[in-house]
């Protein structure tokens, strides 16, 4: 599958909200997508320090080895007045280490502003824990993890370069590995808390990162309803980022209805009536439609369609002319959850294998199927517990169960359900019943237990084993995960 036109240029976009009535100006150049010289290159997946999250939090990104050897990079953009700007750059930090580079802006070809980053000692800025400046110590949050840096530059309308070079790197060098460069003329921005930070659950709860919330890769629905439906039909998509199955509410999460004049957002706690032009009539084609989705990981997109009586379909495509779309066909009333593709490449390439988007349930019974084709040497670990998630049950008409059965797993996370643990479901699912697993995460942690006084706790432990003898569980011992955070309560919480 070919990424064409999404990555060359700039996502230049606007700020939510106006700063003395003037927007500020932001423009995004994704590292992946300047101009490379021998010496960096375009890496993806686990080509980072991270094998795991916050490595899946991005797409592609640039690498160049620890040595001195000069390399730059270069991208053009258009400063749009004259004026003091930030440039903010969003690399990988791994402690202990240095990873210098520098960046350096370019105008009628000589250099206007210069600064080096990525020194250990360097004051970073952390998106992913509070979100705030500290130096690097040995568990900041991950080991490794990306920060941001930032400079400024008195800039001049017009054309520009920005060059990210590396050079002399310091006496314990490792590899740059730079993710993005934000130019933006908001000088009191700061990147905030970054993915669980990024909330869009209500109108209290609306909170969107705004470097984060800016990197953007479009891609296009098309929904065609059949000339022999008996009535209008009515279709809307939701659309977040791939988080676990159930939710934890990160992310965007955005409701996009279809209607006779394009598609329309709306936010899911507006209470609105659905407008008239929703109805969409037999033989309606909406044509291409565009929706600019995160990259920060790949779209989640949730269909609904209601009074049709034969299948609407609906098309999604990487290109805005529809070029290798994936079709899907949607019945009524039923709710089809889609993995759309936004440049992720770990995420992405064994789900969608080329395609643009993947039914849930299509990929995910491919595994099932290639997992019970494996047959490995040796027995399955029952004994150990190997976990599998628990509720919901159900994705996008899947049988989750059936996944952790051809994994091997043997245990749930956390949870001690009939659906898996009943007798009959044990033995078909090959759970372990030795063991059960719940949570009572953080019950201690208030000033209640810290004075003696558990009663609260001790009701919580007893509802915990009534609700297993009523779901017939009562015979199961418990491992009970009793704490997540690893210090006291706060000084607020034992005051209060």
């Amino acid at each position: 599958m070919k990424h064409a036109t999404w990555l060359v240029g700039l996502v230049l976009l606007a700020a939510v909200l106006p700063v003395w009535g003037v927007e500020p100006f932001y423009a995004i150049l994704e590292a992946e997508a300047m101009a490379i010289g021998k010496g960096w290159q375009v890496i993806k997946g686990r080509e980072g320090y991270c094998p795991g999250y916050p490595n899946t939090w991005s797409g592609n990104r640039l690498r160049a080895d620890a040595g001195d050897e000069p390399a730059a990079a270069t991208q053009s953009l258009t400063v749009p007045s004259d004026g003091r700007y930030a440039l903010w750059v969003r690399f990988e930090s791994p402690y202990g280490v240095d990873t210098r580079f520098d960046i350096e802006v370019q105008q009628q070809g000589k250099p206007v502003a210069a600064a080096r980053f990525g020194d250990r000692d360097d004051a970073k800025y952390w998106p992913h824990g509070t979100g705030n400046w500290l130096i690097q110590g040995p568990w900041a949050y991950h080991n490794t993890d990306y920060v941001y840096q930032r400079m400024e530059a008195d800039l001049s309308a017009g054309p520009a370069t920005v060059v990210l070079r590396k050079g002399a790197n310091g006496k314990n060098g490792a590899a740059r590995i730079v993710d993005l460069i934000c130019v933006t003329s908001d000088l009191e921005m700061e990147p905030g808390r970054e993915m669980m930070g990024w909330r869009e659950r209500s109108a209290k709860d609306l909170t969107q990162p705004p470097i984060q919330s800016r990197c953007l890769r479009p891609a296009w629905f098309r929904l065609v309803v059949p000339k022999n439906v008996a009535v209008p039909v009515r279709a809307s998509l939701h659309c977040a980022t791939w988080e676990p199955v159930g939710g934890i509410g990160y992310g965007p999460h955005r409701d996009y209805h279809f209607g006779v004049k394009g598609l329309t957002q709306r936010w899911r706690w507006e209470k609105v009536a659905p407008p008239a032009d929703e109805e969409l009539p037999p033989g309606f084609d909406s044509g291409w439609q565009r929706i600019d989705l995160s990259t920060f990981g790949p779209a989640w997109v949730t269909t609904t369609t209601a009074s049709s009586n034969v299948p609407v379909t609906l098309s999604v495509s990487l290109s805005a002319d529809g070029a290798q779309a994936a079709r899907f066909d949607l019945k009524d009333g039923i709710g089809r959850d889609i993995f759309v593709g936004t440049g992720n490449a770990w995420l992405e390439d064994d789900v969608l294998q080329g395609k643009p988007a993947v039914l849930f349930a299509d990929f995910l019974q491919r595994y099932v199927r290639e997992l019970d084709a494996y047959k490995p040497a040796g027995k399955r670990p029952f004994a150990f517990g190997v976990m599998a998630a628990g509720s919901p049950l159900v994705i996008d008409t899947f049988d989750k169960r059936e996944y952790g059965r051809a994994l091997g797993t043997s245990a749930v996370y956390f949870r001690c359900q009939p659906e898996f643990y009943a007798p009959e479901n044990a033995k078909r699912l090959g759970i372990n019943r030795a063991m059960g697993y719940a949570s009572a995460q953080n019950g201690a942690l208030n000033r209640a237990c810290y004075e003696g006084d558990y009663s609260r706790l001790a009701t919580n432990y007893f509802n915990m084993a009534q609700k297993l003898k009523a779901d017939g569980l009562g015979d199961i011992p418990q491992n009970i995960k009793m704490i997540e955070e690893s210090g006291p309560p706060g000084l607020a919480t034992l005051a209060g």
